[in-house]
């Protein structure tokens, strides 16, 4: 077997276009005081790639050593997004990545059952056009996150290797296993930049084709696709067949997307061999390919990144697979938690908010009280409150509002119980309808009310069987999810509605005192949570039960809000005592933000925008950046607010509703007040 040694000289090395060569040879890179030499070490040692057995000792592999580097995009890069901040990572680690995606002779080497992975396949136009490529070479497409999985313990136990994915939760973190697996999100980049920053390794590109269909930098190196090429673009063709980038490596950018181990939050990371966990519930898939997922050629970045759910059945089109292995003779990094607590400031640090104002207009502007808020997806704001000369009342504002004055639809309750009061409300949508639950009591008992906003009749009435039962005691909060229905009601215990009859959940007797509760659907998932007393926090994922969450904390907690963080289902709730619980559905950081007690939580995040923020009892509000790596700055506003909607803050108080559209900061704050 013939044993190749290249010297990496910051520039590209001279391998021929065309097929990569099935006799091993390794190439290392090995760089001190993170300098722009490469430098290649002969790798005779027993943990050399060389030495394996199996396929895995026909195939090309590129030794990496430890070193400091650069990933994620500069701010000004084309085509670039949120998730990508740029940062310094150092690998403590080696090891070794293929130089190639996996083609279809490898794959066929190892019989797992599943050896149609290069099957003639005829395009699908649901699909556009899906992999026919079926010569030897070729990359194996139609990957799913199992397949390639079961393949790579396949590739480990031929080679002689402890098989990654047999037993995962035996490893402490991905780098302890010396077989096969999916690269970090890190190690992929790294490994992919071959030494040479930017948006490729041959130069800057944006949309501009050349004859070619593609971008002129990118025709030499890539074959990436995006909606209206040619049929006979969209499809993968045999691996190498362009210039490999200074490692040796093909087919970084195009032809496959590649399935990676998505490294989660980069302003989260630590700066030591970085990683999520193995069992995150995320994949990435880097690389861009042959069959772009938006009409464009960004993801055929060296710093793209596009977050999935690792649904292990699903088959992925156009994704394929680029194995790694850790190597002996480096450091593997302790078991990594993520810190997602900001930075505190002190509360004499906010500064007022000095922003635009325009007129309120609503039916009730001398003598009501605003009691409760919320909102939901496609941007309508309800809010409740009790007028001395009506009654109760809610009022629905749709957004974006106009500049010269915020028209309210007010709606009144029918047939309301004498000297009652309206004192929650919940917001759903179902389809484009918004639909409005609203709690009304008076002395005897309270009662379910529902308005649909598109009703020929502008009042709201008492759902059947709705009047809500003695037994779930004090309500504190409320939220609603539709299709399915469900209404999930807190307080001395807690309960749900599903349009007909009531299931207890926690009985007033379990000395469970929740303050909040928060239901939506986050990232394609159904999901709940609840917070109060103590520290309590239950969660419920789709159908599941509502489980106990260890929240990290013994302070009483105050609300809660469910969002999502590059595409991530992410839980956050305030309390007293300094106290912000933030983490995944699972598992929870408990951030000391000092003596201050939180009030409220609420998001101002579009789809790549990440601000939250928590206001204190003392009307200051706390804001940061998730993605934007920003400590928390902070500022004060006139009245408490209590919402949070897609891009829209809301406030309540004596007489007046407040809107943020645009932002937390000062000169984007608008102020409606009658």
């Amino acid at each position: 077997m013939k044993q190749m040694f290249i010297t990496l000289l910051g520039i590209s090395i001279g391998f021929s276009a065309g097929c990569a060569s099935n006799d091993a040879h390794t190439v290392t890179d090995d760089t001190s005081d993170n300098d722009d030499t490469e430098t290649a070490s002969n790798s005779a040692e027993d943990d050399s790639d060389s030495a394996l057995s199996g396929p895995a000792g026909d195939m090309t592999w590129i030794e990496m050593e430890p070193r400091t580097f650069t990933v994620g995009s500069p701010d000004a890069e084309w085509g670039r997004h949120t998730d990508e901040f740029q940062h310094d990572v150092t690998h403590i680690h080696r090891y070794a990545v293929a130089a190639t995606e996996v083609t279809c002779a490898q794959w066929s080497a190892l019989d797992i059952g599943d050896n149609d992975r290069c099957a003639p396949v005829e395009c699908d136009a649901a699909e556009n056009c899906i992999a026919v490529c079926t010569e030897d070479d070729c990359p194996v497409g139609r990957m799913g996150v199992d397949l390639a999985k079961t393949w790579m313990d396949a590739l480990s136990i031929a080679a002689g290797l402890t098989p990654c994915y047999e037993n995962e939760a035996q490893w402490e973190t991905p780098f302890h296993c010396p077989g096969f697996r999916f690269p970090t999100e890190s190690e992929w980049e790294r490994a992919a930049r071959g030494n040479i920053p930017g948006m490729t390794y041959n130069g800057e590109f944006n949309d501009s084709v050349g004859d070619a269909g593609m971008p002129p930098t990118l025709q030499p190196i890539a074959w990436c696709g995006k909606s209206g090429m040619a049929d006979e673009q969209r499809m993968p063709r045999p691996v190498a067949q362009g210039a490999p980038n200074a490692y040796g490596l093909y087919d970084v950018l195009g032809n496959l997307a590649e399935i990676v181990q998505w490294d989660g939050i980069y302003q989260w990371e630590p700066p030591n061999s970085p990683y999520l966990g193995m069992d995150s519930g995320y994949i990435s898939l880097r690389g861009g390919s042959y069959n772009a997922y938006y009409n464009s050629f960004t993801d055929c970045r060296l710093a793209a990144r596009h977050q999935a759910k690792a649904l292990n059945e699903t088959v992925r089109v156009n994704a394929g697979l680029r194995p790694v292995r850790t190597l002996p003779g480096g450091e593997a990094p302790e078991s990594q938690v993520v810190d997602w607590c900001p930075t505190p400031v002190s509360a004499a640090d906010c500064l007022p908010f000095s922003g635009e104002t325009a007129p309120l207009i609503h039916a009730y502007s001398t003598d009501s009280t605003y009691v409760d808020i919320d909102d939901e997806a496609t941007g309508y704001i309800a809010a409740a409150g009790n007028s001395e000369s009506a009654g109760p009342f809610v009022e629905i504002i749709s957004a974006p509002m106009p500049s010269d004055g915020y028209v309210i639809n007010t709606y009144l309750p029918n047939s309301v119980p004498a000297s009652s009061s309206i004192t929650k409300i919940a917001a759903a949508v179902n389809t484009y309808e918004t639909i409005v639950y609203s709690i009304i009591c008076n002395d005897a008992a309270c009662g379910l009310y529902r308005l649909e906003e598109d009703s020929d009749d502008l009042a709201f009435a008492a759902v059947s069987g709705g009047e809500i039962p003695e037994w779930v005691g004090e309500v504190t909060d409320l939220s609603a999810m539709e299709d399915p229905f469900e209404l999930v009601v807190v307080g001395d215990g807690m309960a749900t509605f599903n349009g007909t009859e009531w299931t207890q959940v926690v009985a007033p007797d379990q000395n469970e005192q929740y303050s909040a509760v928060y239901c939506d659907e986050i990232m394609g998932m159904r999901l709940c949570a609840a917070v109060g007393a103590g520290g309590l926090l239950r969660v419920k994922q789709g159908d599941g039960d509502w489980d106990r969450a260890d929240s990290a904390t013994t302070s009483n907690l105050t609300d809660v809000l469910l969002t999502g963080v590059s595409y991530n289902p992410m839980i956050m709730a305030t309390g007293e005592s300094g106290t912000l619980i933030v983490g995944s559905v699972d598992q929870f950081s408990s951030c000391d933000l000092g003596d201050t007690s939180f009030t409220t939580v609420y998001d101002n995040s579009g789809y790549y925008m990440n601000e939250r923020a928590m206001l204190d009892d003392q009307n200051n509000l706390y804001s940061y950046f998730l993605e934007g790596g920003q400590p928390i700055s902070c500022r004060k506003t006139a009245s408490p607010l209590g919402s949070r909607a897609a891009g829209i803050l809301c406030g309540i108080g004596q007489n007046q509703v407040y809107m943020m559209p645009d932002g937390l900061y000062g000169e984007d704050l608008i102020c409606m007040i009658d």
